[in-house]
């Protein structure tokens, strides 16, 4: 008898373990649960690409910055450049124009 009773009781543990099983697997399965963690994963998404979005605006922004910069020095220097210019062809243009 004594393998019966144990066999009886590895059975009923065995029972009550697919039991407990059984149950988590329903709770898991619930409609709002599922909505719920539905809604978790989108938003973890949401957010992600937020972040992914600011990061490459911000990353746009500054190589953009970073061109104005350079085309306004550029074009700083040539005006500097020719800044005598206009002042030696007036110049000149004053002698050449009493010489005649």
């Amino acid at each position: 008898m004594d393998e019966a009773d144990n066999a009886r009781r590895e059975i009923a543990a065995a029972r009550a373990r697919m039991t407990e099983i059984a149950v988590e697997l329903a709770r898991r399965a619930e409609p709002e649960r599922l909505k719920q963690l539905g809604r978790e994963k989108a938003d973890d998404f949401k957010q992600m690409a937020r972040e992914r979005a600011q990061d490459k605006f911000a990353q746009v922004k500054g190589q953009a910055k970073e061109r104005v910069m350079k085309q306004a020095y550029e074009w700083n220097d040539q005006v500097r450049q020719n800044k005598g210019r206009p002042l030696i062809g007036t110049v000149l243009g004053a002698l050449l124009g009493r010489t005649r």
